[in-house]
């Protein structure tokens, strides 16, 4: 949103929405978790000024008042007003040197051969499946354990290797933990399942081969065509996907992809669910657990004193890297992490909804999941009873739905 330029919005029913008013707010994020230096800092502080004086010029020229604006552009406005402008934080001096690359040799094509053995997995009769299972599994432990060694004694992290076999290292360490083995292995399964439906429906050329794998990847998916063999290669991040947006993919990959199979998918890399499955993959979110407003150890130490005898496990605690517009927390199980959205991280959320995230979170943590007839629940009858223990629970929820956001 850039000052002196007239702004687009749109009307939607009693409520404005600002364009651009969400990306100026993600910008100055970014800016002061870089920090301004004093040479910059009066063209932040001019342009910071003139984005919220702009905002306020439309809600008057449109009658409305700020918190009438839609919700994303509401809590826009909110963190844009909320920053110090005379406390600007200086950029951090980084005297360090860079890391020297670290190559471990033939780290790609041992994950081409891993893929083999998952593909090899997902195909085989349900008999055999839990020996094969064993044996891949050990396999991709004992290849981490061997890189994480070679990077230790190289005294190096993972992000001093090259970007394909960085990602393949990540890739190895997301898939070393059991339970994201076996949802990659489901995810397989599902979508070959469903290619073999599209194939018999569309009448397909006999002898039409699909071959699905899931990666760490730089893009979403991606299609090749050998004769008439189909490959699909997607995004580690889609494993835990609803079956409609793994079934999405083998269209994709097999019919091209439609109006309605594009904005699924579309919709789905835009997630929390897949953000925050990314970010595990990466394995490094931008912030720990200090905020620039609310620490989350301190949030966590008040809530499980209150509510779970502080015998509650501490988890591990990070903000979500992404401006999330719905979901405000995630519990990763396989990784026992608590994600709480940087949304929340303003002096404007009171201190009881901040609590009450955490208080939601940790439910799933202590509670676990319910499968009924091969679907996961998490949000069951005794979860709901749990939740409105907390102390402010309506307040809360009336809190979240003015902003327009849930914990569902």
């Amino acid at each position: 949103m850039s000052p002196g330029r007239s702004r687009k919005h749109t009307h939607r029913g009693n409520s404005v929405r600002i364009s651009g008013a969400v990306k100026a707010m993600n910008t100055a994020r970014r800016r002061l978790s870089e920090g301004i230096p004093p040479a910059e800092a009066p063209q932040f502080r001019r342009w910071v000024t003139q984005v919220v004086d702009q905002i306020e010029t439309i809600c008057r020229a449109n009658r409305i008042r700020p918190e009438q604006l839609l919700p994303p552009t509401y809590r826009a406005y909110l963190y844009l007003r909320s920053i110090d402008l005379q406390n600007l934080p200086p950029p951090q001096e980084d005297v360090s040197a860079p890391a020297a690359p670290v190559r471990i040799r033939n780290l790609v094509a041992l994950t081409r051969w891993l893929q083999e053995q998952l593909q090899e997995i997902a195909a085989a009769p349900q008999e055999q499946r839990p020996q094969l299972r064993q044996s891949a599994l050990r396999s991709v432990q004992e290849t981490w354990r061997q890189v994480e060694n070679k990077l230790q004694a190289a005294g190096a992290g993972r992000e001093a290797l090259p970007a394909p076999s960085r990602r393949a290292c990540q890739w190895l360490r997301c898939l070393s933990q059991p339970a994201h083995f076996d949802r990659h292995i489901s995810a397989l399964q599902q979508v070959q399942q469903a290619a073999g439906r599209i194939l018999a429906a569309a009448r397909k050329p006999r002898g039409v081969q699909f071959q699905a794998e899931f990666a760490h990847i730089p893009s979403l998916y991606r299609v090749t065509t050998r004769g008439r063999t189909v490959k699909l290669t997607a995004s580690e991040a889609y494993t835990g996907a609803p079956p409609q947006v793994l079934e999405d993919l083998a269209r994709a990959a097999l019919l091209g992809r439609d109006r309605s199979t594009g904005e699924r998918l579309k919709a789905y890399s835009e997630s929390a669910a897949f953000q925050q499955a990314l970010g595990a993959l990466e394995g490094e979110p931008v912030s720990g657990g200090r905020g620039s407003t609310y620490d989350l150890q301190q949030v966590f130490a008040r809530v499980n004193a209150e509510y779970f005898d502080g015998k509650m496990p501490a988890p591990r605690l990070v903000w979500n890297s992404t401006i999330t517009h719905r979901k405000l927390g995630h519990y990763q199980f396989s990784s026992d992490t608590v994600l709480i959205s940087i949304t929340l991280d303003t002096p404007q959320t009171p201190e009881y909804v901040i609590d009450y995230v955490m208080y939601h979170e940790l439910l799933h943590k202590a509670l676990g999941v319910q499968v009924v007839n091969g679907r996961r629940y998490a949000h069951t009858p005794a979860f709901r009873r749990a939740e409105r223990r907390f102390r402010y629970y309506n307040e809360a929820q009336e809190y979240l739905q003015k902003l327009g956001q849930s914990l569902s």
